[in-house]
């Protein structure tokens, strides 16, 4: 993707949500529908066009059996040998699905609510069995090389830790079968082993190891007992420990594996296919190829995201699900820009000069030192292992400040690496930093506001909010906070003022990093601040979904965008 366009979203490609291997063919739900990956290119299967999938599972005596979703919520649909929509049956009640599986004469079902049986009649809930614990959000069920079914829960228990529960009777009764630490829960399971997130593979026979650097994004087993895991943009398969000498592990490193989170292990035994937010891509490690699956495809509004706008000085970054791009002329053209992946899920920008900037991801630190051109991948190392769930930063003189669902960091500037965590902020989430001109500003996720040192590590609480909000900036010589409809100006006192927004609506804001703001609802902008006034944007876009992100250009426009496309507003000619 060399060529200039004139919206990223022209790039778009199908998001995957789940991926399934029948008998005979390798198939991919999405937003639009479900494709069957052939070699040659993928074909929709007639009767789901349109449809949005949400989940795949085996069916014994049928094709395949599917969770869709629409305007009336979720329901539970078989396909027959043909891959049509053979019958239909609502959900558990009061059950959002997330994974499905069909035996002979009976469905399983698992979401954030639990695992539930049909036996032919009825639901009935097999996990949790009684209301002391209510917690089990099931992710998957699979069945291993044995025959034993397991379902996979991301949360479980009052402590809401990932688990795995196990039947070896068709789903009649179930066990519990593995328990792990926060954050590591259990991507595949093989008799007494199993692929974590955080520590890859591990025996319940031997020694606890020692986790990861990286997340493991997805893993599968083969049917040899071989293993295969995609470690951010790195796809690898391992040969089973009884293997013959001459089978070695295979790999593959590309830019598109990158944050990718289903992995399909094909029966010729040396290609997989890959998929997630970015798309979906058959991988041969043979002959180290890789192949878009679903070439050609075009995505459908909703079917894929433009997720962020970055101003990064003389150009202006997007970040999508399928891809990054970024533009010279204020929004007019885009290219794509090379990165360690492909696909970054960017939460916050900060710019150290011209040249130099950071994007903080959910899952570690993108880094470019040539205005944006292209980006490197920094893992965030820790004393004590952390789970990289980044959600915000700013810059403290020469450290990085970063903001996690468990914490806050500072790290080196010039590295962005090691980090080392502020204690006297505490584990809870941290939803939003600030810098003024002589201290640190957080506001954590139950809505208290401190005022930190991160040299010497102190923190004071100086207020708290009506709510948590997730957007804090210097402005009008003191801080202000926006809420959900709300702004807050705080003083350094712990003094706190509500403000009228200069509309009704759901707000959302950026920082212009020169004293003003960019603030915006469902149907208008403004650039200014509370004190020197606000002044509306002029043609802001009237799009049918609500806009989530927007940046100031260098010619006082302003580019937003809605997840499906860009718009450019004419900006304020009173700024």
């Amino acid at each position: 993707m060399t060529d200039l366009c004139t919206d990223p979203a022209s790039y778009a490609r199908l998001e995957v949500r789940d991926l399934l291997q029948t008998a005979t063919d390798t198939l991919a739900a999405t937003g639009q529908g479900i494709y069957r990956l052939d070699p040659t290119g993928a074909i929709a299967l007639k009767g789901w066009d349109g449809m949005d999938v949400q989940a795949l599972g085996p069916a014994l005596n049928a094709g395949f059996i599917a969770v869709v979703g629409d305007r009336d919520g979720y329901r539970i649909v078989l396909a027959d040998i043909d891959y049509s929509p053979l019958d239909e049956l609502s959900q558990p009640s009061g059950v959002e699905c997330k994974a499905v599986y069909a035996g002979n004469d009976w469905i399983l079902a698992g979401g954030k609510q639990g695992l539930y049986r049909h036996n032919g009649k009825r639901w009935q809930r097999c996990w949790p069995t009684d209301d002391g614990h209510p917690t089990a959000y099931v992710i998957g069920i699979s069945r291993d090389r044995d025959g034993t079914l397991h379902a996979r829960m991301k949360k479980h228990g009052p402590g809401g830790l990932p688990a795995v529960i196990s039947s070896k009777d068709e789903g009649l009764s179930w066990q519990l079968t593995w328990q792990r630490e926060y954050h590591d829960w259990v991507l595949a399971v093989d008799g007494t082993r199993a692929i974590t997130r955080w520590y890859g593979l591990i025996d319940q026979d031997l020694p606890k190891s020692t986790p990861q650097v990286r997340a493991i994004g997805a893993a599968a087993v083969d049917a040899e007992g071989g293993i295969a895991l995609v470690i951010g943009n790195r796809l690898e398969w391992q040969p089973p420990l009884n293997a013959v000498s001459e089978c070695t592990t295979r790999a593959l490193v590309h830019p598109l594996l990158g944050d990718a989170t289903h992995l399909l292990l094909l029966p010729d035994g040396h290609s997989a296919v890959v998929a997630g937010e970015q798309g979906a891509y058959r991988v041969d490690l043979l002959k180290g190829r890789l192949d878009d699956c679903l070439a050609g495809i075009a995505a459908q509004p909703g079917a894929s995201k433009l997720k962020h706008l970055w101003s990064l000085g003389s150009s202006v970054l997007a970040t999508a699900s399928y891809g990054t791009f970024r533009s010279l002329n204020d929004g007019e053209t885009w290219q794509a820009v090379r990165s360690e992946w492909a696909q970054l899920d960017v939460e916050a920008h900060v710019m150290v000069d011209e040249h130099t900037h950071y994007l903080i991801c959910q899952r570690g630190l993108a880094y470019s030192n040539n205005g944006g051109a292209s980006w490197q991948l920094i893992d965030l190392i820790t004393e004590h292992h952390h789970y990289h769930e980044l959600f915000t930063g700013c810059r403290w003189g020469d450290q990085l400040l970063l903001g996690t669902k468990r914490g806050c960091f500072v790290a080196p500037l010039a590295t962005g690496t090691p980090a080392r965590y502020l204690t006297a902020l505490g584990m809870d989430a941290i939803n939003a930093l600030a810098v003024d001109n002589k201290q640190a500003w957080a506001i954590d996720s139950k809505g208290r506001v401190f005022i930190f040192n991160p040299t010497a590590d102190t923190a004071h609480q100086v207020a708290c909010l009506d709510e948590p909000c997730e957007f804090l900036a210097c402005c009008d010589a003191a801080m202000l906070a926006v809420g959900e409809n709300s702004l807050y100006r705080i003083e350094a006192d712990g003094s706190v003022k509500h403000l009228a927004p200069p509309g009704p609506g759901e707000l959302a804001a950026i920082d212009l990093n020169d004293g003003r703001i960019l603030l915006w609802n469902t149907s208008s902008a403004w650039i200014g601040s509370p004190e020197a006034g606000w002044h509306s944007v002029t043609d802001w876009p009237k799009s049918a979904r609500p806009i989530k992100h927007a940046t100031l250009l260098n010619d006082g426009r302003v580019v937003a965008t809605d997840r499906d496309q860009l718009y450019i507003a004419a900006g304020c000619t009173h700024v």
